[in-house]
């Protein structure tokens, strides 16, 4: 090897440390940033609730109104921050993965629950269609749980009417788990950017949706982590559809 190569693989080598400690930096600042807006937030809430539930504080219709909408904001405000600490906590231990059998069905059924509320609130109906006698993955569950959360919050975020329809199958002998929505689409030209971390296809000074843009950035490398892959398809006005596919189970050690 020539002395011009080793400089090249010296500098290479250099790059990718440089790039993986900014990497570690840059999760440690949003793990400590989420934990110190959580604590003064959670108190928040509580005292927004208490107000709202004590009987002694006669509110008018009109302030009633006030801290409805105060607990919808820490709600999302709560959700933004609980997908920082879900970024850095992943970024920051992405090869500590916990595999074991788990049914996916069930799990993916659990999650829709989770985000009824919200889908309900809006006026759309939130959907599972679940295949029978799906063998169980062998995949970490945790992870599956929050990358499939992830993908169900961001349709119905995104979704200002109409419907999200979510679906678990197997084919080939791969577990696919589908979300498909009716929101707004995505252009073709941005379809590479709405994978990439705190970037966003709504520009910020048109930004509406509340967001950091870690989502689908968080289920890809979920994803990818777990020897799956993420389809898109979508289009301006039909809406789009993501399709995390997953590795058969009998084949992953």
């Amino acid at each position: 090897m020539s002395d011009l190569d080793v400089s090249k693989l010296e500098a290479a080598r250099a790059s990718a440390e440089k790039e993986q400690a900014a990497s570690r930096t840059r999760s440690r600042f949003l793990g400590l940033l989420s934990h110190e807006l959580r604590t003064p937030l959670a108190a928040l809430e509580l005292l927004i609730e208490r107000l709202r539930r004590d009987r002694e504080t006669a509110l008018t219709a009109k302030q009633g109104e006030i801290v409805s909408r105060m607990l919808v904001s820490s709600g999302k405000l709560g959700a933004l921050i609980e997908i920082l600490l879900d970024y850095s906590r992943f970024e920051s231990d992405r090869t500590a993965l916990s595999r074991s059998r788990v049914a996916l069905g069930p799990l993916v059924a659990e999650v829709v629950g989770d985000h009824r509320a919200e889908a309900e609130r809006k006026g759309i109906a939130l959907t599972l269609r679940s295949a029978t006698d799906l063998p169980p993955a062998l995949v970490d569950e945790h992870l599956v749980r929050l990358l499939v959360s992830n993908l169900v919050r961001n349709a119905v975020r995104f979704t200002p009417e109409g419907s999200v329809e979510v679906d678990v199958s197997l084919r080939d002998g791969e577990h696919r788990v589908s979300v498909k929505d009716t929101g707004p689409g995505i252009a073709e030209r941005d379809r590479e950017r709405v994978f990439q971390p705190f970037d966003q296809v709504e520009p910020l000074e048109q930004k509406q949706i509340p967001g950091v843009g870690l989502g689908l950035s968080l289920v890809l490398e979920i994803a990818s982590a777990l020897g799956g892959r993420v389809e898109l398809a979508s289009a301006p006005g039909v809406g789009s559809t993501f399709t995390v596919t997953l590795p058969p189970g009998e084949n992953r050690a």
